[in-house]
């Protein structure tokens, strides 16, 4: 063996990068032999990928643990904080993986080159499994956060229903005659202006649709600001915001996350996925449209409705998303960065905008040579 063999087989067996130079430095240990340095780089980033291994492992025993299926685990503070470990689950799971693979081409490319990655990458595998099986958890936990607003809201309008019912049913009761007559001060009041024949009902000043001055003016009951027919309008309104409002914060808001998190990760998009982010943004936006047009059927029924919050910011973030969706849909990560090092134009645009007329002297001067020497043979 040369001293040159010798030096080689001695010294730091780390992969370089791209701008490195290789490591001269004797090496120490097997599998594989490094310098102190680099000894120090691999058990850090050995230290990192698994401790992002065992918080993804808790946190997969947190989210998978449950049979979610048994409808006594169903409360909205259980199923949200299971979702968000389902999140931090699988972004765990995705660190490890690259870092796995960081550790993998720093130190053991060379070898494994010759001798196979089976068991590293049967061990990706395994790991990329385990987050599909908690993103499948994860859509489970939408629907049955989904089943229970949907019940909570529809126990909250019930409720609402029989207490309107009742106050109606007193109101029907209860007239202003009766309060009179109940009054300890209805033998003291003889007002000539005030007989009992003379009663001021209210109307109702709803705006009519489409029109900025024409009001309902119908008469309405007592004790109530509009009319029996816009007050079923505004109830009916009302229980669908409440729905849209829910299905938004319950459902969809979750989907638009997760696209969130995928374009952000530039996560690898097949055709199906990339659709369905599409169509889940599109979706959301249309929701966002439902909600602001319940709202202003509501502002115009009602002049006590509660200020909604705006939607700007999530008109914004979707139409952002969609922008970024059909981006990726059009021309793949993979086609920018070819293009990015595309070669430059060839042809007469080379030369500039003068390059077409000189080629063309190039060319009568080439012929006139060609001419002349052959004339003087």
């Amino acid at each position: 063996m040369t001293s040159k063999d010798t030096m080689a087989y001695q010294s730091c067996q780390v992969v370089p990068g791209e701008d490195e130079l290789p490591c001269v430095q004797r090496g120490y240990g097997e599998r594989p032999r490094l310098c102190n340095v680099h000894r120090q780089e691999y058990t850090r980033l050995t230290a990192s990928y698994k401790a992002r291994a065992e918080e993804a492992d808790k946190l997969y025993e947190e989210v998978c643990g449950k049979d979610w299926e048994d409808r006594s685990l169903w409360n909205m503070r259980a199923l949200t904080d299971a979702l968000g470990a389902a999140a931090r689950c699988q972004n765990a799971i995705e660190e490890e993986i690259l870092g796995r693979r960081r550790h993998h081409d720093r130190f053991f490319a060379d070898r494994f080159a010759l001798a196979g990655d089976g068991g590293h990458q049967a061990w990706i595998r395994r790991r990329q499994e385990k987050a599909r099986e908690v993103e499948a958890i994860a859509k489970q936990l939408r629907v049955c956060k989904t089943k229970l607003a949907e019940e909570q809201t529809q126990k909250a309008a019930a409720r609402r229903r029989e207490e309107e019912a009742a106050i109606w049913e007193r109101a029907s009761l209860y007239t202003p005659t009766d309060r009179q007559a109940t009054s300890r001060y209805s033998d003291l009041r003889d007002d000539p202006l005030e007989p009992e024949s003379y009663q001021t009902r209210m109307i109702c000043m709803v705006l009519q649709p489409g029109s900025k001055t024409m009001r309902c003016k119908r008469v309405v009951a007592w004790g109530e600001t509009i009319c029996q027919q816009h007050s079923e309008e505004l109830s009916i309104a009302t229980h669908k915001l409440m729905l849209q409002r829910a299905r938004k914060r319950v459902h969809l808001q979750d989907d638009i996350d997760w696209v969130s998190w995928r374009v952000s990760t530039r996560a690898q998009y097949d055709l199906h996925t990339l659709n369905e982010d599409i169509a889940t943004v599109i979706e959301f936006k249309e929701l966002l449209s439902s909600i602001d047009a319940l709202t202003a059927e509501i502002d115009r029924l009602s002049t006590e409705a509660p200020e909604s919050p705006s939607q700007a910011d999530d008109y914004a973030q979707a139409d952002d998303l969609l922008r970024q969706l059909r981006t990726i849909r059009t021309k793949p990560p993979r086609a920018q960065a070819r293009s990015s090092h595309a070669p430059p134009p060839r042809g007469d645009d080379a030369f500039g905008e003068g390059g077409s007329w000189v080629s063309t002297v190039l060319m009568a001067v080439g012929t006139a040579a060609a001419v002349w020497f052959g004339f003087r043979r």
